[in-house]
């Protein structure tokens, strides 16, 4: 395991319940001050302070009263990130050096015209209620 693990740009994940969700992560490091900042598309959420100590970085984010503990292996970084907050749960956590998402080049499916979205869960009081089972257009 490297001594001082890379900054810079990583794919991240984390997996909530059968989820998992992709987002650009950014680490900077200054000194033995780390810092973590998770992306909402152009919007930067930066840690408020971090720590890489004994082999593991640890980030907070007191905006969102959240911590995020990870290790990096030499080649990606895996944890768990958790909301501090009475019986709350440890998300998963992991990330890979950054690459641009590639695309398909096979042709694009057309998106003109009218849509609809529907709830499809099992949930009683939407059946009970036609207009539930709309939820967008």
């Amino acid at each position: 395991m490297p001594k001082t693990p890379p900054a810079g740009l990583w794919n991240a994940s984390i997996v909530a319940g059968k989820a998992e969700i992709p987002f650009k992560f950014e680490l900077q490091r200054n000194g033995d001050l780390w810092q973590g900042s998770f992306f909402e598309g152009s919007r930067k959420i930066a840690s408020t302070s971090g720590s890489y100590s004994g082999g593991t970085l640890q980030l907070r984010f007191e905006n969102l009263n959240a911590v995020l503990t990870a290790t990096y292996d030499g080649a990606q970084w895996t944890g768990t990130y958790r909301y501090n907050r009475k019986n709350s749960r440890e998300y998963p956590f992991h990330a890979t050096p950054y690459a641009t998402p590639a695309f398909a080049s096979s042709p694009s499916v057309p998106l003109a015209g009218e849509w609809e979205m529907r709830q499809v869960s099992s949930d009683p009081s939407a059946a009970a209620d036609p207009r539930n089972v709309l939820s967008w257009r």
